[in-house]
């Protein structure tokens, strides 16, 4: 019970990181924006958030959950937080980062969808959009 209390507590946390993370991207605040992820991804998995980037889809899902159970939860808070955060490396110029967050974002979502938790309503678009950033992506590389 504990536990759940905590992963609820940091959920809340991280919901109103996003909200404020909105603001400052509608602002054009990316530097401020950047920092408020980077400590609420620091908070809700505490590993720095390069190497939440990198991590392996196993690794986020261990960040993700404990020894009895997949948090869907904390999942989802994740991948948004790392959605938002390749949007504001986007604007700040790192394309490649970026790449990296979206990505762990889609891995987290579609574990969510597999795991029969509770999903957001609008996952099917939410991982339509990041696709279709990455293949823009791939297919500008394509050209260079």
């Amino acid at each position: 019970m504990i536990t759940r209390d905590y992963i609820l507590r940091q959920v809340q946390q991280a919901v109103n990181a996003l909200a404020k993370v909105s603001l400052k991207r509608q602002a054009q605040e990316y530097h401020i924006a950047h920092d408020i992820l980077s400590q609420t991804i620091q908070e809700v998995t505490g590993a720095d958030p390069e190497r939440v980037r990198n991590m392996t889809v196993d690794d986020l899902l261990r960040v993700c959950g404990n020894v009895d159970e997949f948090s869907s939860d904390k999942a989802v808070v994740l991948a948004d937080l790392l959605r938002e955060d390749g949007f504001v490396q986007e604007a700040l110029g790192k394309e490649e980062i970026a790449k990296r967050s979206w990505e762990s974002a889609i891995w987290l979502y579609k574990a969510v969808a597999k795991s029969g938790g509770v999903v957001p309503f609008d996952l099917e678009s939410r991982l339509t959009h990041l696709n279709a950033l990455l293949q823009s992506d791939q297919r500008l590389l394509s050209f260079v």
